[in-house]
């Protein structure tokens, strides 16, 4: 995992530079069976992963209060790990299906017109994941695989509130939501291998 974490980190660090960002952050990566938290700081990399995953979650729990117990109790490591790192300074950045379908929502898109391209640098307050939040919950079904992708409707949920937990462990307001993840960043490790980079 924690190789994983720096091919993606590196993939989100290259697109905030062609965003024209280039400042320390913390980047959240939700995954399936783990989160991973790492922060870039002045050039170093300190990156963790967390047994806490949107699938492992979903399958544990039987309501949104579970959701919602699962989450606090396994993130209290999570905010440890965050505590020794933490600065005022540090950008929030979150990347993986969570965040970038959420964003989509917010800019009007669905899992058939999901664009990558527009997701990335899109801004996500965490009122508005609140909002989102609702309204997935407020979906049928039906609804929200149209919104998320069949297969992901019973998962959103417990991405949204893990990302929620992060919020609040970084104390932040905002993240800026990049696409880029593991691919580009094997991508990219691939070309400085072979000199094209």
């Amino acid at each position: 995992p924690e190789v994983e974490a720096k091919l993606t980190l590196d993939a989100v660090k290259s697109r905030l530079e062609i965003l024209g960002i280039k400042q320390n952050f913390v980047l959240v990566d939700i995954g399936g069976g783990s989160t991973e938290l790492s922060f870039y700081l002045n050039g170093q990399v300190i990156t963790q992963s967390f047994r806490l995953g949107i699938v492992t979650v979903a399958n544990e729990a039987r309501s949104l209060d579970e959701i919602k117990e699962i989450v606090a109790l396994k993130a209290k490591e999570i905010a440890d790990f965050a505590k020794e790192n933490l600065r005022e300074d540090l950008l929030f950045v979150a990347t993986a299906g969570t965040p970038t379908t959420i964003a989509a929502m917010k800019l009007g898109m669905n899992y058939q017109s999901y664009n990558p391209y527009k997701i990335n640098g899109a801004q996500l307050r965490r009122e508005e994941l609140e909002y989102y939040l609702s309204k997935l919950l407020d979906m049928s079904k039906r609804q929200r695989e149209i919104a998320v992708g069949v297969g992901r409707d019973d998962l959103i949920v417990a991405g949204v509130i893990i990302f929620e937990e992060i919020y609040k462990i970084l104390d932040k307001d905002e993240a800026i939501i990049i696409d880029d993840g593991l691919r580009e960043g094997v991508a990219l490790s691939l070309c400085r291998e072979q000199g094209s980079w």
